[in-house]
């Protein structure tokens, strides 16, 4: 069951790490900083997730009126954190 979170679950961080990372082209970022910038964030709340201790949550990245909760408003609209949650479910089934 494991299979799901956690040996699928690169891939989809490699997903999210394209997708940051074409962002910062959208945005005018170089290339070759935009992904060095999405790959060294993922790194740092991947670390900061280990460390913490606990579920995590967005009070610990976000602050109120944000430009983060205004980022994670249009993910949620987009269904990313149901998307995920049925990815896994999908990879553990067919595990």
């Amino acid at each position: 069951m494991c299979c799901g979170p956690s040996g699928s679950g690169p891939a989809y961080i490699y997903l999210a790490i394209e997708a940051l990372a074409d962002g910062g082209l959208a945005a005018g970022l170089p290339q070759d900083l935009s992904l060095s910038l999405a790959t060294q964030t993922v790194l740092g709340a991947a670390s900061m997730g280990t460390n913490a201790g606990k579920h995590p949550g967005l009070d610990d990245v976000t602050s109120p009126g944000g430009t983060t909760i205004a980022g994670i408003h249009k993910l949620e609209k987009g269904g990313l954190h149901g998307t995920l949650m049925n990815a896994v479910v999908a990879a553990a089934k067919r595990s």
